[in-house]
Order: structure tokens, then sequence, then C-alpha cells
């Protein structure tokens, strides 16, 4: 239940500050860079940050550039491209759940570190799973937050469904560099013999998922 308080706990405070700021609540001035300011006291004798500072009105900031992007799925980004590529997968090659024999997600370095459930068992546990969120896809054409329920995740057939979705690190997913271009791999493998791949990446900075073709 933390990580969404800290995001909401955030905005909240945001939206708190500009309320009293728009009413002409005051406050020391120094606030920041003062013997006793922000700066000194949770990083003392680094004044050279508060140089660094003042050079930021100039620069564009995250709020702008790119700017306040809505999830497209009520989980973890890290689930978004996979949960994508099986959407996509789906509907272009129109096959049903009885015919997958597995499905194999090739993710970059970090995402193992991050979705930790391979097999969640409450609501909370599947926002950090890619094995639910994937298998969800498959079964419905979408992730919807009422997907995020315990009953839901307990689902019969979804869980024999994550039961045949693996996630492993990509051979071109293991350096840092491939966080300005994150991917997941995914391939679908049916029972007939056919093999579906696809990759999902996003850029850094664009508000949106581009499909291609696998090309490695």
């Amino acid at each position: 239940m933390t990580k969404p308080l800290h995001s909401g706990n955030a905005a909240r405070n945001g939206v708190l500050a500009a309320g009293l700021a728009q009413r002409h609540f005051t406050a020391c001035p120094e606030i920041l860079e003062s013997k006793y300011g922000f700066l000194n006291v949770f990083d003392p004798g680094q004044s050279s940050r508060w140089e660094r500072l003042e050079e930021m009105p100039s620069q564009p900031t995250a709020l702008l550039t790119p700017g306040v992007r809505q999830k497209l799925f009520p989980s973890c980004s890290s689930t978004h491209r996979g949960i994508e590529a099986a959407i996509y997968l789906k509907e272009k090659e129109k096959f049903t759940l009885p015919e997958i024999e597995r499905v194999e997600c090739g993710v970059i370095y970090r995402v193992p570190e991050i979705l930790l459930y391979d097999r969640p068992k409450t609501g909370l546990e599947a926002k950090f799973s890619l094995e639910y969120c994937v298998a969800r896809a498959l079964a419905d054409g979408d992730v919807r937050l009422n997907h995020f329920s315990n009953d839901q995740v307990l689902q019969r057939d979804v869980r024999e469904l994550m039961g045949k979705i693996s996630k492993y690190i990509h051979p071109d997913g293991r350096e840092r560099k491939v966080l300005e271009r994150e991917f997941t791999n995914v391939r679908v493998v049916l029972k007939d013999g056919r093999s579906l791949n696809i990759v999902s990446t996003s850029n850094a900075g664009i508000p949106k998922t581009l499909f291609q073709r696998a090309n490695f």
C-alpha cells in the first residue's frame, strides 16, 4: 500500500502548497539556502547545490517536458510494454488461450527487481507482476482497475495461464544505456508450432508506447 501513498502524498502536498501560495501564505524567503534552510539541513555544506537550483528556472521542468502523463494501465509502468505487446498479438493473430503453449517475456535488467511477484496472490502484488498483467491482457484484451481485486487475481484460468508465462533478461537489455529506450519482447508459442513475436518499446520523453517488429 505504500507505493501509491508516496505518489498521493506528494500530489496532496503540491496542491496544498499551491493553494497556500495563492492565498499569500508567508514563510522565510530564504527557506532553501539559509543557514538552517532545507539544503543545509538535508545536505550540510553543499552550498553549490543552491547555485544549481538557481539555474533551474531557465531549464525545462519535468512538468513541462515531457509533461504529465496518464498511465494506460493501473499497474506498475514496467508492466505496460508487456501488456501492450500481449494485446497487440492477441488482436492481430486471433489465437485462443487453450492454444497457448508458453509465453516468454524478454525484459531489461532492472525489471525483475521491480516486478517481484511471479505468482501474485493479492491485487496489490499483481500490480507488480508481469506474469499476471500479461496473462490478464491475453485473457481479456485489456487490463483494468477491477482486475486488481484479490478475487480476480485468484481466477483459475488466469492462474493457469500465468503458469505458462516466464520472464528473462534479454541479451540486449543488460546494460544501463537501455534505460534510454526500454523494451519488452513478448513471444507467444502456440501448440501448433507457431511462434508469434513482438517488441514493445518506449523512448524517454515520449508519452506513449511504440510497437515495432522484433529486429534482434
